[in-house]
């Protein structure tokens, strides 16, 4: 019986480190494109990480890294983590939360039976500080 996960924890750091500092150092780019740090070794093979994260460099053969994550926004912080925690990309329009909004990545756990009189997911809303007044995001 192949294994299941039974919890998640999904960090999305706004505006937290580089890639290139953390879960993909590019040991073998020039030095003027890798990242600062030395890379590595994890129990995934062929995976390296950034040498400040040794705890979970140990732990990697249960992660799922994902980085083929894209979007065709410019240079609007908000509108790219939309794009990123809905999966929709609305390009340079602009995050902030609406109505019609595509649901939130957590809404995934919603379609697994949550145990009796836990709600499925939670997600706090983010108050940013892109633009005047700062939309208010998911």
């Amino acid at each position: 019986i192949p294994a299941r996960a039974k919890r998640v924890i999904f960090l999305f750091m706004w505006g937290g480190p580089s890639q290139l500092d953390t879960f993909d150092p590019k040991p073998q780019a020039p030095d003027n494109i890798r990242g600062p740090f030395k890379p590595i070794a994890t129990t995934l093979p062929g995976v390296q990480l950034c040498e400040h994260l040794p705890r979970l460099a140990r732990h990697m053969h249960r992660c799922a890294l994902v980085r083929s994550a894209h979007h065709s926004v410019n240079n609007a912080h908000a509108a790219a983590v939309y794009a990123a925690l809905t999966g929709h990309d609305r390009g340079e329009i602009g995050g902030g939360a609406r109505p019609d909004d595509y649901p939130d990545i957590g809404s995934v756990l919603a379609l697994r039976r949550p145990a009796q009189g836990m709600v499925p997911f939670v997600s706090m809303p983010y108050i940013t500080k892109e633009g005047a007044g700062g939309p208010p995001l998911a």
